[in-house]
């Protein structure tokens, strides 16, 4: 807010730094909103102005400010921003300026539940309870976008207006301690099984050595029965949406892009590229920066640490999969993302992920500690021992599994590589920056010594 009471009703002052570090900012009409926004009026104009030279403003930069002068301040009309943290979007592209705005949404200020005493441990817990099973938030929002595709009015239309105001209560059910009761949802939120097709799952894909392919497309795609446990709403079916989010999303031909994709990277092109890759090279930049250093005498520690890293991996693919026949890659445990193989993402499978990402992130972070110390606790008095012992994984790594017997179907084996390469630029770094220090000590040793003889 403009606490120099410099911006008229109205006005805004938008500034930023650009990439190339000079400053700047927009000076007219301005279309000013921020997420979410699904009331009509979550959309305002302003007029951006300049400020005097000598103004406070002009040492802020990467910020709006808004006029603190009116009968009601611009940040309230738009979703009831209340400046804490809030981030605006800002277009001054003339194509994108609408000629007029609807008026903004005035709801009434929910006060919040006085318990008319101290707060103790057992009200905050249950609250959390009470929060996890009454939270509404993300159901509004979703049946807000599906009936503003469905209803000829869009966003205009009465179900949709309800929805924006539960949908502003619910926003601060954490702060409140309010709810918001299903009931009061509108009648044609219920038993709706169809969505317009942008909310769509993604394409069914699968994973392969060269990236991933997609799987020839279904027609009238209808989530499976499988997909969901019991007492989940039934599977939806998808239509061809007619309005811009619709257009918009079928513009994209995602076939076409990854094959652009595929066809412009001369690693996923050339063979011989694709069997060396990014590891490799490294590897070889690697070795030029260590000339002299004797690593290989650490190889058969490494083995073992890429044979327990293998178990390690294996044990997470068995507890995370949710169905035998078809169990996780390798890589999808490593990025901590399960790709959608059957086009859709159940709601276990959204749950798993979570407790997967964190099981692999633990146990990565124990293998690269122990990459960087001594993996059978003794002591080493080899000064390089940390990058010695991270070049050696780092081999192994790229070299593939040799005693691990226990191996998953298909995808990509080097993810123990990717960690030992992080590792090893880690030790690269710390050496070149002991070179340097020890460099500028000789440096000045010799300086001091120069001094002394004169």
């Amino acid at each position: 807010m403009d606490e120099t009471d410099t911006l008229a009703e109205g006005e805004v002052y938008c500034s930023w730094i650009d990439r190339d570090g000079r400053p700047g900012h927009t000076v007219g009409p301005v279309l000013v909103t921020r997420s979410p926004a699904l009331h009509p009026g979550d959309i305002q104009l302003a007029k951006a102005v300049t400020v005097p030279e000598n103004s406070k403003l002009r040492d802020l930069h990467n910020f709006i400010a808004f006029s603190s002068k009116g009968e009601r301040d611009l940040p309230s009309q738009l979703s009831g921003g209340d400046l804490d943290g809030d981030l605006y979007h800002i277009i001054w592209d003339s194509n994108l300026i609408p000629k007029t705005v609807k008026t903004p949404a005035s709801y009434p200020r929910a006060l919040p539940i006085d318990l008319g005493r101290e707060i103790t441990r057992q009200d905050i817990a249950d609250f959390f309870i009470d929060f996890m099973e009454q939270d509404q938030l993300g159901i509004i929002a979703t049946q807000h976008k599906i009936l503003a595709d469905q209803l000829t009015e869009g966003a205009l239309h009465p179900d949709c207006l309800k929805l924006a105001e539960l949908h502003s209560t619910a926003v601060d059910f954490s702060k409140t301690g309010i709810p918001i009761d299903e009931a009061e949802l509108p009648s044609s939120c219920r038993n709706n099984i169809y969505k317009p097709d942008f909310m769509a799952p993604g394409r069914k894909v699968k994973i392969q050595e060269r990236g991933i392919s997609f799987v020839p497309e279904q027609v009238d795609f209808v989530e499976p029965d499988d997909s969901r446990r019991a007492g989940e709403p039934r599977p939806h079916r998808y239509y061809e949406s007619t309005k811009i989010l619709g257009i918009l999303y079928r513009s994209i031909d995602e076939s076409a892009f990854f094959t652009d994709l595929h066809n412009r990277s001369p690693i996923l092109k050339d063979d011989s590229r694709m069997t060396k890759g990014v590891l490799f090279d490294l590897w070889e930049y690697v070795l030029a920066k260590t000339t002299g250093i004797e690593w290989e005498d650490y190889i058969e520690d490494a083995w073992r640490m890429r044979n327990a890293y293998d178990a390690t991996v294996y044990d997470i693919i068995l507890q995370y999969s949710t169905s035998f026949p078809d169990p996780l890659e390798e890589i999808e445990v490593f990025i901590g993302q399960v790709i959608c193989r059957h086009g859709y993402s159940s709601k276990r499978q959204r749950e798993y992920m979570t407790g997967m990402k964190e099981k692999y992130d633990g146990e990565a972070l124990k293998f690269m500690a122990a990459m960087r110390e001594n993996y059978n606790d003794l002591t080493d008095e080899n000064e390089y021992a940390a990058l010695c012992r991270s070049m050696a994984c780092l081999s192994v790594g790229i070299q593939g599994p040799r005693e691990c017997k226990r191996k998953t179907e298909g995808g990509r084996r080097d993810t123990f590589a990717w960690l030992a390469a992080a590792a090893v630029m880690r030790e690269l770094e710390a050496l070149e920056h002991s070179r340097v220090v020890g460099s500028l000590e000789k440096g000045w040793g010799m300086f001091k010594k120069a001094l002394r003889l004169k």
